[in-house]
């Protein structure tokens, strides 16, 4: 297993390096671990100034920083690669996690809650919006479960949560031996749609039946062709049916329940609306504070 955790000196990015530290059973046995820290160039003004040895020698000596700031939390028995770049950082991450082929991206974040800020920050979000390979975005709460991780799988029906669910398969190991897993669904609730009778007062479009009807055939839709794929691969998974806004409903039922991780598939794109991902992992990450697998 090859992952790629990018490191700097603030207590979000390194609390990768807690879980890493953790959470040994997630990351599997003998993992390639590669740490990498990019520093921003310097403006070209200032740059045009300096002596380009010394202008060398601030960014090792940053470098250092960060490695000797890493070397107080990791473990011992910990073997890890250190990278240094000089670049854009998203750019940089999303090259390096492309030339290493990674199969995970681990990045501590510190995320925003308040109105219209629904970003996990700059440079994560421009990461996300970069690459195409599993990032696990980390919050407040870290995974502490050594026997295995309570996980939901958020599902939907689309490709990308047959992905999410096919990469969970095939990395079984990683979220320990005695891992728990949930597919979970989120319906409309559409008794809530109605429309307005002639005197503006707002009636019901559909009956209990007919709505029942719709849950029904929506959740069937997303979760049998999933769980006949868990039967075949002999992957025991639970379900879960809730009703509602999606982003709220799993965030909520996940810290209710007690879970330990979400996981989701979702889209990219690189244009500036990339960082939104979707409107569903957005609103998890802005108010769950579980750590975020996406997986593309």
């Amino acid at each position: 297993m090859r992952i790629l955790i990018p490191v700097n000196k603030t207590e979000a990015s390194l609390h990768a390096i807690d879980f890493l530290s953790g959470q040994s059973d997630f990351i599997g046995e003998n993992p390639e671990v590669t740490l990498l820290t990019v520093q921003t160039p310097m403006p070209t003004r200032i740059y045009a100034l300096e002596d380009p040895d010394g202008l060398k020698a601030y960014y090792e000596e940053e470098a250092r920083d960060v490695v000797e700031a890493v070397n107080k939390r990791l473990p011992a028995g910990h073997n890890v690669n250190f990278i240094h770049r000089v670049g854009n950082p998203a750019e940089v991450i999303a090259e390096v996690a492309d030339s290493l082929n990674v199969d995970l991206i681990v990045m501590g974040t510190k995320g925003h809650r308040a109105l219209g800020a629904f970003l996990f920050g700059s440079v994560s979000n421009a990461v996300l919006g970069k690459v195409r390979r599993p990032t696990l975005m980390l919050r407040e709460t870290l995974p502490n479960n050594p026997k295995g991780l309570k996980v939901a799988v958020a599902v939907d029906g689309s490709d990308y949560s047959e992905r999410a669910l096919r990469y969970i398969m095939a990395h079984r190991a990683l979220f320990g031996l005695e891992a728990d897993f949930t597919l979970v669904n989120v319906t409309t609730d559409f008794s809530s749609i109605v429309m307005p009778s002639m005197a503006g007062v707002p009636i019901q479009t559909m009956n209990q039946r007919e709505v029942s009807e719709l849950q029904d055939e929506s959740y069937h839709s997303a979760v049998d062709p999933l769980l006949k794929l868990c039967e075949a691969e002999n992957f025991p998974v639970k379900t879960a049916r809730l009703v509602g806004n999606p982003g709220d409903a799993i965030a909520r039922y996940t810290k209710e329940e007690g879970f330990d991780m979400v996981v989701m598939g979702s889209h990219g794109y690189d244009n500036l609306d990339a960082v939104l991902l979707g409107s569903v992992a957005m609103r998890i990450a802005a108010i769950s504070p579980l750590p975020l697998l996406i997986i593309r």
